[in-house]
């Protein structure tokens, strides 16, 4: 079963939320994978340097250990394939 995603929103987001980042290189897209912070000095996540999509959704799914939201933001004329999940 495919991963569901939701479109990044400051209003939605949460302080347990993952953000995985997609930006077009080119030809090809790429993730970075982040937390949502709001001023929490010990936040254990940094952003990553840029990932070949299917990383980047795994680690978005490994870093979700909270269950919380795993949000989408598209950026650089960027677009989402659906082969990647649902994007709500």
């Amino acid at each position: 079963m495919a991963p569901s995603f939701r479109r990044y929103s400051k209003e939605a987001a949460t302080r347990d939320t993952v953000l995985l980042r997609v930006i077009q290189r080119g030809d090809r897209p790429v993730g970075f994978v982040d937390s949502i912070d709001f001023g929490n000095e010990d936040t254990p996540y940094y952003p990553t340097e840029e990932l070949p999509m299917p990383d980047a959704i795994r680690l978005a799914e490994n870093r979700n250990d909270t269950g919380g939201p795993i949000m989408v933001e598209l950026e650089e004329d960027a677009e989402w394939n659906p082969e990647w999940g649902t994007l709500e």
